[in-house]
This record gives C-alpha cells, sequence and structure tokens, in this order.
C-alpha cells in the first residue's frame, strides 16, 4: 500500500523537479526543492503523531522567508524564468514521498523499498506524457543513452547509500550531509551552465540550505 502512494509522490515531485531544470534556473529550482524535509516534517505530526518543536517551526519561517527572497526574478542578465514555481512543486511531491518512505523502509527494507519505489514513481511520468500527448523523445547517439544510465545509478545509489546511512551510523550525522547536496548542484550550475543568480537569490539559497541542514539535525 505505501510503495505505490510513495512512487506516486515521488513521480510526481522528480516529474515537476526535471521539468524546472529545464525550463528554469538550476539554482533556484534546486534550492527551493530542498526544502522539501521541512514539508516531511509537517506531515509527520498528523500521520506518525510526531511534535514540531518551537525551533523548527521557526527554521520553516526562515526558509519561507529564503523561498520568498528566490522569487527576485529571472537570473542576472537572462530572460529566463526562475523556475521557483516548479521548485516550490517539487519540493511538495518529494516532501510528501520522503514521508511516506519511513512506512514503505519499514515494511520493506532499504534496498526493495527504493527498487519498488523507484520503478512505481515511473508510472506517473508515463500517465503525463499520454495524458497530454508530449513524445518520449529517446537519445539520438550512444553518449545520450550512457549519460541517462549514470544519471539513473547515481540517483538510486544516493537513496541506497541514505537508508543505509541511516541503518549504520546516528541520523543526526547522515541528516545534515544528505540534507547538503543542493550545494554541489549549485556549484555544477555555476560552473557549466554559466548561471549567474541575483544577490537576494544567493542570499535565499544560502537561507534555505542552512535552514535546511539546521532542521535535519533538530528532525534527527
Amino acid at each position: 500500500m505505501w510503495a505505490p502512494l510513495t512512487g506516486a509522490a515521488l513521480g510526481l515531485g522528480y516529474l515537476v523537479y526535471y521539468t524546472g531544470l529545464a525550463r528554469g534556473a538550476v539554482t533556484v529550482v534546486t534550492s527551493a526543492a530542498s526544502a522539501w524535509l521541512a514539508v516531511t516534517a509537517l506531515i509527520a505530526v498528523p500521520l506518525f503523531g510526531e511534535t514540531v518543536s518551537v525551533g523548527q517551526i521557526v527554521l520553516m519561517a526562515v526558509i519561507l522567508v529564503g523561498i520568498l527572497l528566490l522569487s527576485a526574478g529571472p537570473l542576472s542578465g537572462s530572460d529566463v524564468s526562475s523556475g521557483l514555481p516548479w521548485g516550490l512543486g517539487a519540493m511538495l511531491g518529494i516532501g510528501v514521498a520522503m514521508a511516506l518512505f519511513d512506512l514503505a523502509t519499514a515494511a520493506a527494507g532499504p534496498m526493495l523499498a527504493v527498487l519498488v519505489v523507484r520503478a512505481l514513481s515511473a508510472i506517473p511520468a508515463f500517465a503525463f506524457t499520454r495524458v497530454t500527448r508530449q513524445p518520449i523523445r529517446r537519445p539520438q547517439d550512444r553518449s545520450g543513452w550512457l549519460l541517462l544510465l549514470v544519471i539513473g545509478i547515481v540517483d538510486a545509489a544516493g537513496y541506497v547509500g541514505y537508508n543505509i546511512g541511516v541503518a549504520s551510523a546516528p541520523v543526526s550525522l547522515v541528516a545534515p550531509i544528505a540534507a547538503a547536496h543542493p550545494v554541489v548542484t549549485i556549484a555544477l550550475a555555476v560552473i557549466i551552465n554559466r548561471e549567474r543568480p541575483r544577490a537576494t537569490q544567493w542570499a535565499g539559497a544560502g537561507i534555505i540550505i542552512a535552514s535546511t541542514i539546521v532542521l535535519s539535525i533538530l528532525v534527527a
């Protein structure tokens, strides 16, 4: 039961996330999506009967401030949309999925849960292409297929590594490290894509990532 629901939420979250990466700024979309932990923490209250401390509430409010700063508009010297709505959609979808992931992992174990959920997460994307009648474009050469393969392996390895990490080490150690993953994505976007966020967007991204890391420590 939990695996299909988790897969659906994760699939929708990733569909919105990758659409945002294609249409907006990677730095903005990634920063907004990284706040999924706040959504997970809020959902855990009614779902698991957990309580939210005053410190967690304050950090969630700070994350909202960071999101407002991200909405400054297009990047400096660019007409491309910031992509903030896509990042917020991804934040909600992934946040719901990660809240349900605990239930799926408890029922099937970390390895099987990742395999089943990841497989089911492809269904929403396929359904979206059918409903909107968008063609599924395949890579035209071997390098494109190789890139897709590498991305899939690295992405799945990240989920498996996180589950193994929390099973063998304190969550208070693993969660903050995992929460800092947008730093790598943003750095690559600046170096490879030559993105130039505005000063307010840099501030918003920093606030969101720092607050998410601290929030992961409090949640752990």
